[in-house]
């Protein structure tokens, strides 16, 4: 009966690491910069059918970037890739997630020049890109 136990604490063990590593695979994918990005735009909405627009910005760098929160959910922006956020936290404000409430919006200044993903840490099919020039 402990060994029975003990194989399926490790079977769960076993998929949920593979679960965690294929979700860090899958979204460790560089981002690919929109064609159309907005220049010189410094605000980022997120809206209520939880997109970014515009989706891309490109902006000087030390530019003050305002993302607006038009959805009835809080923001969770996160430097790409979800879920480990290891790019340019300058996105996020140096944070592991910069949270801005419904109604409320938050600015960041990237200093850091390059081409950088953000998305929604808690819906992380939202994403956006952010050029520093």
């Amino acid at each position: 009966m402990k060994k029975k136990i003990i194989w399926t604490v490790v079977v769960v063990l076993v998929v949920a690491a593979a679960g965690f590593a294929y979700t860090v695979w899958r979204d460790s994918k560089p981002p690919v910069v929109a064609r159309d990005c907005a220049t010189g735009v410094t605000s980022i909405a997120y809206t209520s059918q939880r997109a970014f627009l515009p989706a891309c910005v490109k902006v000087p760098s030390g530019s003050t970037i305002t993302y607006y929160n038009q959805s009835d959910k809080v923001l969770e922006v996160a430097a790409d890739p979800h879920p480990i956020h290891k790019g340019n936290r300058e996105v996020s404000d140096g944070k592991f997630v910069l949270e801005v409430k419904p109604g409320e919006n938050a600015s960041v200044k990237p200093e850091r020049k390059g081409t950088f993903g953000l998305h929604d840490h808690a819906h992380s099919s939202a994403r956006a890109v952010l050029v520093v020039e």
